[in-house]
Parts: C-alpha cells; sequence; structure tokens
C-alpha cells in the first residue's frame, strides 16, 4: 500500500519540486527529542529553499510518502528497536507485517519508484545535496 499526502499530491499535480527525505535519521540516528527537532528543521530548511519535504516511512504497513509532523513525532519517541529500519529489501516485511518501519536511501528509492519516479526529487545523500534526479 502507498499513502501519498495531500501535500505532496497538490505539489506534483502543479509541477513544484519535491524533496524526498528518508526517515531513519528520525528513528535510529537521534536521541529523542533532537531526531524530532532536526526532522522538522530538515523539511522547513526544504520548504525555505521553495521546495516541498516528503519524509518517507512506513506507518502501520502503509508506505507513507510525506508523513508530516505527528509522525514524526510518533517514529521519533518510539524506541528505535520498534521501528524497523528500511532498505530495499526489508519493505515488504514491513509492509506484509503491518509494522512502522523507517527508511534509508535505498528504501527511499523503492518507494519513489513505485509512486511514479519521475515526479518525486530525491536528495542526493551521500553524493551531494546539489545532485538530484527526476
Amino acid at each position: 500500500m502507498l499513502t501519498i499526502s495531500d501535500e505532496i499530491k497538490t505539489a506534483l499535480h502543479d509541477n513544484r519540486p519535491v524533496v524526498a527525505l528518508e526517515s531513519t535519521l528520525i528513528s535510529h540516528g537521534l536521541p529523542y527529542p533532537q531526531n524530532v527537532e532536526i526532522a522538522l528543521a530538515m523539511e522547513n530548511a526544504v520548504r525555505e529553499s521553495g521546495a516541498i519535504p516528503a519524509t518517507i516511512a512506513i506507518l502501520q504497513g502503509a508506505i507513507t510518502v510525506g508523513i508530516g509532523a505527528k509522525a514524526i513525532e510518533y517514529l521519533g519517541s518510539r524506541a528505535g528497536d520498534e521501528v524497523r529500519k528500511c532498505s530495499r529489501r526489508d519493505l515488504p516485511i514491513v509492509v506484509g507485517l503491518k509494522q512502522d518501519g523507517a527508511t534509508n536511501c535505498s528504501g527511499d528509492d523503492d518507494c519513489r519508484t513505485h509512486g511514479g519516479d519521475k515526479i518525486i526529487c530525491h536528495r542526493g545523500d551521500w553524493w551531494g545535496a546539489s545532485e538530484t534526479s527526476v
């Protein structure tokens, strides 16, 4: 199941830039509450640059593009072992078991591809923020 938030759908319909953000930073990268603060700051930085942030995570088995502040708080406040870290290979397991999962770069790429590769811009992570693909 793939859920795309209304904000992301609208941005895509209007041909506005959308930047995919991984969610492992939230559940596995930093301690609470700094993880939530940094994730929200990342989303704000994307907005300030004129794009729409699309943080991606699996929420109770649903791949969700554009999880929003409530879900960022939810993932951030849970212990890391309660949220599976998801690369491409983990997605079918987390979806099938209806678990929560935080995506890394490869997990984001897979979700992005299923959502329509041409419609979501993905930041470059290790390759540099100036490199994107559409």
